[in-house]
């Protein structure tokens, strides 16, 4: 993914006369913006031995730009799984009579509270 990306930006700062000479078939100068979702700090910890992985990073995180190849971060997302997911997942295996093979989860985003606040009389 990351040589992918070097690739598109070294085409790109060639231009697509010279990227078609050097690269033939396998140039890559389309239009728009290439986004690869990967935190440079993070692969750097799960891969310390892996030197030519750190080169091509970096090569992208100061290159790219200029090609409108950009590394990004992708930002974490917190997920709750409902309690009771095991439950409706039976219930739906069992009423569903296309029901596949293995249990459903069931997932929620945590975009909005779950329950509203609880009320003086205990209830929500």
């Amino acid at each position: 993914m990351v040589r992918r990306a070097l690739h598109t930006a070294e085409c790109r700062e060639l231009g697509p006369e010279a990227a078609g000479k050097q690269f033939g078939p396998f140039e890559d100068t389309a239009d728009g913006r290439v986004t690869v979702f990967m935190d440079e700090e993070l692969l750097r910890a799960r891969h310390p031995g892996q030197v030519e992985l750190h080169r091509l990073a970096r090569a992208v995180r100061e290159r790219g730009p200029a090609a409108d190849v950009v590394l990004v971060a992708p930002k974490p997302t917190m997920v709750l799984m409902d309690e009771m997911a095991h439950v409706v997942s039976k219930v739906a295996e069992s009423v569903s009579s296309l029901a596949l093979a293995g249990r459903n989860r069931w997932v929620y985003e945590l975009s909005r509270p779950l329950r509203g606040p609880v009320g003086p009389e205990g209830r929500s």
